[in-house]
């Protein structure tokens, strides 16, 4: 996945969210999940276990994840250290 693609893909797959509509560009906060679901590979270790791995453009990046399920989400975790895509 290119950056153009990429900036498209994060631009057009955001969540909507009315309290958003005006203060940000599209109205929507990002989801890289949906920018990227069809360019990443997730490999299921077990309860509570997930691997997700996924080609990124040439740059330095930081994460943060979350766990949603039928019961609700999590809290963001904490940001990662800065990683450097090659």
């Amino acid at each position: 996945m290119s950056v153009e693609q990429l900036r498209s893909a994060l631009l057009t797959t955001g969540d909507e969210i009315p309290s958003l509509d005006g203060k940000t560009v599209t109205g929507r906060r990002l989801n890289l999940n949906n920018a990227v679901s069809a360019s990443y590979r997730s490999i299921d270790k077990g309860p509570a276990q997930r691997i997700i791995s996924m080609e990124l453009p040439t740059g330095r990046y930081q994460f943060k994840v979350m766990a949603s399920n039928s019961v609700g989400a999590s809290s963001w975790s904490a940001a990662s250290n800065v990683v450097t895509a090659r």
